[in-house]
C-alpha cells in the first residue's frame, strides 16, 4: 500500500488565487459587524499542484447536536485547496449569519466524497476519495470535522477561519485521509490576504447614485452586502442591453471580501437572466492562444459548477460566443484574440459554457478578458443635450452604453482633452471645433473613453448628422456590426449576425438582412475607399462587417460599410 504525505506545493498558479464563491447560507448580511463568518484556508504543501473538493454544506454544531448553517450550495462549490496559500495563508469568504447564542463543539462540512488531486507537474487529475469513515448520510458525500477544543461561544462580527492542513493529509490506495482544523486567522484582517470570488444571487435594498451603490446579494438562504463605484466593471445581460442595476436582478458578482468595511467591493457585476441556469465556467492564465482556431486554453485557479479532469482546461469559441472586453465592452472574435494575444504572458481570462470532461474541453457561449489595467474603458451612444465648446464638454442622454452602470433618467457628461479624437459619421477625421459645431442639440454622439465618477474622459467622439434609437417601428438611423453570410454581390444584399447593434432592437447572433443603397460608401478594413464591386470581391462567409444606414421593417438599408474583421 502506497503512502503519501501530501505538504509544501509549489504554487499552482502564483497569479491566480480567486476561488468561486458559489453560495452561502446564514440569515444576514455576509461579514457584518453583527454576523459570524467563514473563511476557509490552507497550510502549504509540496507534492501536489491542486487539490480539488467540492463543497456542499458548513454547519457548527452544540452539543445537543443543533446546528447553525454557514454555508450551503446544492450544486457543490469546486475549491482547489492548494491555491489558498501562496506562501502565506490565503482566505476565502464562505458564508455567514447573525452571530448565534450558545456553545459550539464541532465545525463540520459536507463535501463530495471524491475529491480531484494534481501531483506536482500532472496535467491530468487524479482521482481520489475520502476514507469511507468519513461516509456521510447523504449518499455520494463525506463529512470532515473541525473540533473546537475546548467549546466555543461566539460574538458579533467573530471570524472562524477552517484551516485544510493539506501538509499532514495523506492517501493510500486512492484513499485520502484529511485534517481540518480551526485555525489561528493570522491576516485574517488584512484585505490583500482575501482572495477574490463569485457570487450569484438577487439584488435587494439597492441604495446610492450609479455608479456608487450598495446593495444586498441574496444567495442560497443568506445575504452578503455589496459596494459599487466608478471602478466596477459592468456587463448586461446580452451583448447591446445597457447595464442598470436595479432591485430583483440576477447578477454575478466578481468581490473580495474587506475586513474593514465588513463588505464586498465589486470588480465586477454580471447582469444576468434570472430564468437561465448558471453555466459551467473557468478563469485563470490564457495560453496556446490560437485565434484561426478560435481556441485558447486555461490554467484556472477557481471554476464553477466542475472540477477539471486535466490541465490546461481547453476553451472552444465560435461566432456564437459572446466576446468582452477586460471592461465590459462587446467585441468581435477577431478582436477578442488581438487583445488577449497582447497581454502576452499575463494574459488572463474567463470563460463560460459547457465543459465536457472527457475531452477536457469548455465550450464557450460567454468569453471575457480579465486585465486589471483596462483603466474604465468604456462606450456611450445618446443625443446631445449640451455643449460647452470652450470647456470640450458635452452633456448626453444615453440611449445605450457598455462597461459601466448607469440610469438612464440622468446625463452623462463628457469631457475631452488634447489627445481626443473626433470624427464624423463617415469615419472622417474632424478637428475639435468641427464636431462641437456639428454635435447640435439632439444629434447622435458616440463616446469612447474612460470611466470615472465624473463621466467619461473621452478618447474618441463621433457625431452624426441626425438622431437614432427607437424601436423596430419607422424610419431609424442605425447600424449593426456583425458576421455575415448569404451574400449577393450582384443585389448588393447579405445578413448579418450581430455582435452590436444600435437604432433598433435586436439580440446577440440575431439575424438581420442587409441592403446596400445605391449611392452606399464602401471602405476596407484600413479605412480606404472601395467601389461596391471590389467590396463584396473581398468578403466571405463569416467575415465582420460595420453597416451604417435607416433600419426599416426588419431591413437595415446600409448607407455606408466597412470591413471590421
Amino acid at each position: 500500500m502506497e503512502e503519501m504525505t501530501i505538504k509544501k506545493l509549489i504554487a499552482f498558479a502564483a497569479i491566480l488565487t480567486a476561488l468561486l464563491i458559489a453560495g452561502c447560507g446564514g440569515s444576514s448580511g455576509g461579514g457584518s459587524a453583527g454576523s459570524l463568518s467563514l473563511f476557509l484556508t490552507d497550510d502549504l504543501s509540496t507534492n501536489y499542484d491542486g487539490v480539488w473538493v467540492t463543497v456542499y454544506e458548513a454547519d457548527i454544531v452544540r452539543a445537543d447536536n443543533s446546528k447553525v448553517r454557514l454555508f450551503e450550495s446544492a450544486s457543490g462549490m469546486p475549491v482547489n485547496l492548494r491555491a489558498l496559500n501562496n506562501g502565506t495563508a490565503q482566505y476565502l469568504f464562505a458564508g455567514s449569519v447573525t452571530a448565534p447564542s450558545g456553545t459550539f463543539t464541532k465545525l463540520v462540512f459536507h463535501v463530495s466524497k471524491d475529491l480531484t488531486l494534481y501531483p506536482t507537474g500532472a496535467t491530468t487529475g487524479q482521482a481520489a476519495t475520502f476514507i469511507d469513515s468519513l461516509d456521510s448520510s447523504t449518499a455520494g458525500q463525506s463529512e470532515l470535522v473541525v473540533p473546537f477544543s475546548p467549546a466555543v461561544t461566539f460574538a458579533a462580527g467573530d471570524k472562524i477561519a477552517a484551516d485544510f492542513k493539506l501538509d499532514q493529509w495523506t492517501l493510500a490506495s486512492g484513499k485520502v485521509t484529511p485534517v481540518v482544523a480551526k485555525g489561528n486567522g493570522v491576516g485574517l484582517e488584512d484585505h490583500n490576504r482575501h482572495v477574490e470570488g463569485e457570487m450569484r444571487g438577487l439584488v435587494s435594498d439597492l441604495s446610492g447614485t450609479a455608479p456608487a451603490q450598495t446593495f444586498s446579494l441574496g444567495t442560497f438562504g443568506g445575504t452578503v452586502s455589496v459596494v459599487t463605484d466608478a471602478n466596477t466593471v459592468f456587463v448586461g445581460r446580452a451583448a447591446g442591453v445597457s447595464p442598470t442595476l436595479a432591485n430583483g436582478q440576477t447578477v454575478e458578482v466578481r468581490a473580495s471580501y474587506n475586513p474593514t468595511t465588513k463588505n464586498f467591493t465589486a470588480k465586477s457585476v454580471h447582469i444576468e437572466d434570472g430564468n437561465t441556469p448558471d453555466d459551467q465556467g473557468a478563469k485563470g492564465l490564457a495560453t496556446n492562444i490560437n485565434s484561426g482556431a478560435g481556441t485558447f486554453d486555461l490554467t484556472p485557479g477557481r471554476t464553477k459548477g466542475f472540477v477539471p479532469a486535466k490541465l490546461p482546461v481547453g476553451v472552444l469559441t465560435s461566432t456564437s460566443t459572446r466576446f468582452i472586453s477586460a471592461s465590459g465592452v462587446s467585441m468581435t472574435q477577431g478582436e477578442f484574440f488581438v487583445a488577449l494575444t497582447a497581454l502576452g504572458s499575463s494574459a488572463v481570462a474567463q470563460a463560460e459554457g459547457t465543459y465536457d470532461s472527457g475531452t477536457g474541453v469548455l465550450t464557450a457561449t460567454k468569453v471575457k478578458i480579465d486585465d486589471e489595467s483596462h483603466e474604465g474603458e468604456a462606450e456611450a451612444k445618446g443625443t446631445v443635450a449640451s455643449t460647452d465648446a470652450g470647456a470640450g464638454t458635452l452633456h448626453l442622454t444615453l440611449s445605450e452604453w457598455e462597461g459601466f452602470n448607469f440610469d438612464s433618467a440622468n446625463q452623462l457628461v463628457v469631457t475631452t482633452d488634447g489627445t481626443t479624437q473626433y470624427s464624423d459619421d463617415a469615419g472622417a477625421t474632424l478637428t475639435k471645433e468641427a464636431f462641437f459645431t456639428a454635435a447640435a442639440v439632439g444629434s447622435l454622439v458616440k463616446a469612447e473613453g474612460h470611466f470615472s465618477a465624473n463621466g467619461l474622459a473621452a478618447k474618441k467622439l463621433q457625431v452624426r448628422s441626425s438622431t437614432g434609437g427607437g424601436g423596430g417601428g419607422g424610419d431609424h438611423p442605425a447600424d449593426a456590426k456583425g458576421y455575415i453570410s448569404q451574400i449577393n454581390s450582384g443585389a448588393k444584399t447579405f445578413h448579418i449576425k450581430l455582435v452590436d447593434w444600435f437604432g433598433f432592437e435586436g439580440s446577440l447572433n440575431g439575424d438581420v438582412a442587409v441592403t446596400m443603397a445605391g449611392n452606399a460608401t464602401y471602405r476596407k478594413k484600413d479605412g480606404t475607399s472601395v467601389s461596391a464591386a471590389d467590396f463584396f470581391a473581398l468578403l466571405s462567409d463569416n467575415t465582420v462587417v460595420d453597416v451604417e444606414g435607416t433600419y426599416a421593417g426588419g431591413v437595415l438599408t446600409g448607407t455606408k460599410a466597412k470591413i471590421d474583421d
